[in-house]
């Protein structure tokens, strides 16, 4: 190399850019804090960091260091007798934030995690009807605690947040669904508060709009898209399978997403994938 190249070169400049394209490294520099977080995909196996108690600590200090959306554990879940291998994704930091009933809300920082696909299928209720909205349901009353259970023992229970959610109670079935006009039946614009360790996602969590659900109360408490689905198309639908969402559409329909990836609907009595979101701290 002549006298005059080395000149322009300035070695250990170029071992420190070259250092910075190093993906860790952009990771380490990131600012801390949930915003910033939530504009950045991860998508790396964070498992060993959870099991060793570091996830945990950047959690509770509201850093979320070396935590971004589309990172993700993977724990076996118990859920009514049966074990499945699930891929916990990360989908967004302190999303539920001085959320839910009470004076104050949500006050511990945490993220909200998802299954990477369903982990098993179901119906919303074993006849057409969405009578009592969703709280009525039978995914409600009955699936939901159990994959409450499962995730409380996959996790633990120093891990799990009871947080406070806004459900639909009461469907008006004279009502003209928001989601369709030629459809009867619509969620009543009041709702129910529930207390829960896990639920069922809705439109607005993962495409960022209702697009079928039967009226605002369905998404009231949740307001804007959780930053995974907003960063990543291929989590909304990991496997191009059907799965659903919580909200109302009609009298006999619930929302849910299609094998190709749609926002749609369902008979309450269909068979759909499950995939609760939950709080880990």
């Amino acid at each position: 190399m002549s006298k005059s190249l080395k000149k322009l070169i300035d070695i250990n400049r170029l071992r420190e850019f070259k250092n910075k394209l190093n993906a860790q490294n952009v990771f380490d520099m990131w600012p801390d804090g949930a915003e910033a977080h939530n504009a950045m995909w991860g998508g790396r196996d964070i498992t060993a960091a959870f099991n060793n108690g570091t996830v945990s600590e950047h959690i509770a200090d509201g850093t979320f260091k070396d935590i971004f959306p589309g990172d993700y554990i993977t724990k076996q879940v118990t859920i009514s007798g049966k074990t499945y291998d699930v891929t916990w994704v990360v989908a967004d930091c302190d999303y539920w934030i001085n959320k839910g009933n009470g004076d104050t809300g949500m006050t511990a920082h945490h993220v909200v995690i998802v299954p990477q696909q369903s982990i098993f299928n179901t119906n919303m209720n074993n006849d057409n009807v969405t009578t009592g909205g969703y709280a009525g349901s039978r995914m409600y009353r009955e699936t939901i605690p159990a994959c409450a259970t499962g995730i409380v023992g996959a996790f633990g229970a120093d891990h799990i947040l009871t947080f406070s959610d806004m459900i639909t109670n009461t469907v008006e079935n004279n009502a003209v669904s928001r989601g369709y006009c030629g459809w009867a039946g619509a969620s009543a614009p009041w709702g129910v508060w529930a207390s829960v360790q896990c639920n069922l996602m809705t439109e607005h969590m993962v495409i960022g709009s209702p697009h079928y659900s039967s009226s605002g109360i369905d998404d009231a408490i949740v307001t804007r898209q959780m930053s995974a689905f907003r960063l990543s198309e291929k989590a909304i639908n990991y496997n191009r399978n059907w799965w659903w969402f919580r909200d109302v559409v009609s009298s006999v329909f619930f929302a849910c997403v299609d094998g190709e990836g749609l926002a749609h609907t369902y008979y309450a009595s269909g068979t759909c994938g499950v995939r609760p979101f939950a709080l880990l701290k």
